[in-house]
């Protein structure tokens, strides 16, 4: 089993030895039948059967070792893992999602049966991983048994599997600029982020020459040089699936033309970055007292982080606290 890349050969014959595994439980799990139902489990084991690198159940079955948890047991919940995957690529793969013709060098479960079966097929897969995970041969603890399906639940559901694919799916639109992160977040990450200009220079600058100038320069060389150039930058590579501006123009220019714009984009950096240097290193050693306020950034930034992360949602609060501590930090 070819690994995704270059991979040691004992970790090689370690996914290789998982792989074998955990495809002999799915046969298991799902046997062939000559019910009514039998062109149902066909293209089940069409969608799981037809090769693939096993590495979620590697990952499963290895951090399960670690806690000496029964191979007989974590080849079930990785074969569940399993039949989540394969379920979410059968449907992937249909005409309303990805349209694909091909996977793993055969026909998708839509193009070998039907869009209907394909859509039972996964509909079947991803019922039967929690009918995995809910049976007593997994684990006899109905509170083991339980969380297992809990976690799952959510890691497939729609803040987890779903919701990514549904993300997929608005960013591929050509009318929409999206990016999963709360406005005020984006712009002040945007803002911020545009290095040598005003948020980082402009407080060297008030150092040096005073708030007047740092403040002019912030307006106008921050917000409405930089920003715009930076934000233009942004929306191109969002409409363009995450891509760089020197891939997107390497689509119009010819590929020398492509490597002179390369490097003028990273002579200009490399002089920004300079610029930026030169700047701070002056103000640290004409003003040692600077040092402080600028490394407070860091420690106030991982506050504002954690702020976000449990769950808070109003960003006025931590903005107008992180602001007075750093107007403080300089004053005293």
């Amino acid at each position: 089993m070819p690994s995704p890349r270059s991979a040691s050969p004992e970790l090689q014959s370690a996914m290789d030895e998982v792989a074998e595994a955990v495809n002999r439980t799915i046969e298991r799990l799902l046997p062939e039948t000559d019910l009514a139902e039998a062109p149902l489990y066909e293209a089940m084991r069409h969608g799981t059967l037809g090769g693939g690198k096993r590495l979620r159940p590697f990952l499963c079955m290895q951090s399960a070792s670690l806690f000496n948890v029964p191979t007989s047991r974590s080849r079930r919940v990785a074969a569940a893992l399993e039949f989540v995957h394969c379920y979410s690529l059968i449907h992937d793969d249909l005409p309303a999602m990805d349209d694909a013709a091909l996977r793993r060098g055969q026909p998708t479960v839509h193009k070998q049966f039907d869009e209907a079966t394909a859509i039972l097929a996964g509909d079947a897969l991803l019922t039967l991983a929690f009918e995995v995970l809910a049976d007593p041969e997994t684990h006899p603890d109905p509170f083991v048994q339980t969380e297992l399906v809990r976690t799952l639940a959510i890691a497939a559901g729609g803040h987890g599997m779903c919701g990514g694919q549904m993300l997929d799916l608005i960013a591929e639109r050509d009318d929409v600029d999206y990016v999963p992160t709360p406005t005020p977040v984006v712009f002040g990450h945007h803002f911020t982020s545009i290095a040598g200009t005003g948020p980082i220079v402009g407080p060297a600058i008030a150092v040096m020459w005073g708030w007047l100038p740092a403040l002019l320069w912030v307006m106008f060389g921050s917000i409405f040089i930089g920003a715009v150039h930076d934000f233009g930058s942004l929306v191109v590579s969002l409409r363009h699936k995450g891509q760089t501006v020197g891939e997107v123009a390497g689509r119009v220019i010819s590929p020398r033309v492509r490597l002179l714009f390369l490097l003028v984009l990273f002579m200009a950096l490399t002089i920004v970055l300079a610029i930026f240097g030169l700047v701070i290193a002056a103000v640290f050693k004409t003003y040692p007292a600077a040092i402080v306020p600028c490394l407070l950034q860091i420690p106030l930034a991982i506050m504002v982080g954690l702020w976000l992360r449990g769950g808070a949602h109003h960003l006025l609060l931590p903005s107008l606290g992180v602001l007075g501590l750093m107007y403080l930090s300089v004053v005293y």
